[in-house]
């Protein structure tokens, strides 16, 4: 994608997705992030209008492992 292109895409407010984890803390809580994610989208973040930023940007990223 060039770079006009992206910026056109990435307007509105930056959102960070907290990343929930079973109560265990071993494994994320697909069904909890799921959630999380309709709702920004429900109340406004969509492509053109704002950017969903996941995958640690909460402080938990040292949780996250490949």
């Amino acid at each position: 994608m060039e770079s006009t292109n992206f910026r056109q895409l990435v307007r509105g407010p930056v959102t960070v997705v907290f990343t929930p984890f079973d109560d265990q803390g071993e494994h994320i809580d697909e069904d909890a992030l799921r959630e999380n994610v309709r709702y920004i989208i429900a109340n406004g973040i969509q492509t053109g209008a704002g950017l969903l930023v996941a995958g640690g940007s909460t402080g938990d990223c040292y949780l996250l492992t490949t």
